[in-house]
Parts: C-alpha cells; sequence; structure tokens
C-alpha cells in the first residue's frame, strides 16, 4: 500500500493530475495505520509473558508437561 500511495502521489505531481494526490494520501495513511498495527503486534508479541512462575517443561514430542 505505501508503495502504491507513493507512485499514486508521484504520479499526479509529474503530470500534474492535481486530482491524484487525494488517493495517494489517503492510500498513505491507511499504510501507515497497518504499519502501526503491524509494530503493535511485534511489541506484544516480544514483550516478557506476566505469568507467574516459569514456563511449562516441554517432552521432546512438544507437548507441555504439567
Amino acid at each position: 500500500m505505501g508503495m502504491t500511495a507513493g507512485a499514486t502521489l508521484s504520479a499526479g505531481t509529474a503530470t500534474t493530475v492535481l486530482w491524484l494526490r487525494t488517493p495517494g494520501r489517503i492510500l498513505l495513511w491507511i499504510a501507515v495505520a497497518a504499519w502501526v498495527l503491524t509494530l503493535t503486534g511485534l511489541l506484544r508479541n516480544a514483550a516478557p509473558s506476566r505469568r507467574e512462575g516459569p514456563p511449562p517443561r516441554r517432552t521432546p514430542a512438544g507437548r507441555a508437561q504439567g
């Protein structure tokens, strides 16, 4: 979305078709919002868990052991 927004804004400026600036700006803000959501998910996933105690032990088969 960000590259489409940039291309729309650039094409509108280069060809002096001013109405292309509106969809370019809209796409740009949608792309920014998508990246903010992506960063939020990354930070939430990378943050340490708030559970108490050590994580459960895993068996060689990958199953959690009580």
